[in-house]
């Protein structure tokens, strides 16, 4: 039985702004990459691998297995002294990281999984077909999406109320004191295949306390 390893590895970090233009922010991003994958010459047809990247923005840790489907789970984590801080600091990056992804593809079918604190969505897709659907809860807040064979994406979700809707994004962006708004809300995305974006907000009763 033949075997060996493939393995890449950076000797140096990356200087990703001397490759792209970057914000001021996220300039001095530095990227150092691994991949480990043993190899079996007898049976080429199943693969498995892991990579490691590792950086000042961010750090990826991804397990991949080549067989009769292709399985990845792929973990993100922000690191405390992440540039990101620096370039956003009403993100609240403790409810997003770790942030853990999950994907099958199959012979008909393509499978996500995203799960992290406060995230938790699960999305198929049919790539013969040319549908999709997903569901996806944030923090308080479900919503569905739904992409039709004309390439059109719909994404609806019933918030509840302005109140649950603002309570959502204070879990994850520092918002300053807004306005009191009462009602139940509707929100309706549909993203055409041409890239044009439709939002959608409605509301069978909006109270507003000055």
């Amino acid at each position: 039985m033949k075997k060996g390893v493939f393995h890449l590895e950076t000797k140096e970090a990356i200087q990703v702004g001397q490759l792209v233009v970057l914000p001021a922010e996220l300039n001095a991003t530095k990227v150092n990459v691994l991949i480990d994958a043993p190899i079996n010459f007898d049976n080429l047809a199943a693969i498995s691998g892991k990579a490691k990247i590792t950086s000042n923005v961010a750090n990826i840790d991804a397990d991949i297995a080549y067989g009769k489907e292709i399985k990845a789970k792929i973990t993100t984590t922000i690191p405390k002294d992440s540039l990101l801080i620096n370039f956003d600091k009403n993100v609240h990056y403790a409810v997003i990281s770790p942030l853990v992804t999950n994907i099958t593809v199959g012979t008909k079918d393509i499978k996500v999984k995203v799960t992290s604190k406060k995230i938790n969505a699960d999305v198929m897709m049919k790539p013969l077909s040319k549908t999709l659907d997903g569901k996806i809860h944030i923090a308080g807040m479900t919503a569905t999406m739904k992409a039709q064979p004309n390439g059109d994406v719909v994404i609806k979700s019933d918030v509840g109320s302005f109140a649950s809707l603002l309570d959502t994004v204070k879990q994850f962006y520092t918002i300053e004191a807004l306005p009191k708004i009462d009602g139940k809300l509707n929100v309706s995305v549909l993203v055409k295949k041409n890239q044009d974006v439709t939002l959608s907000l409605t509301s069978p009763q909006v109270i507003y306390h000055a």
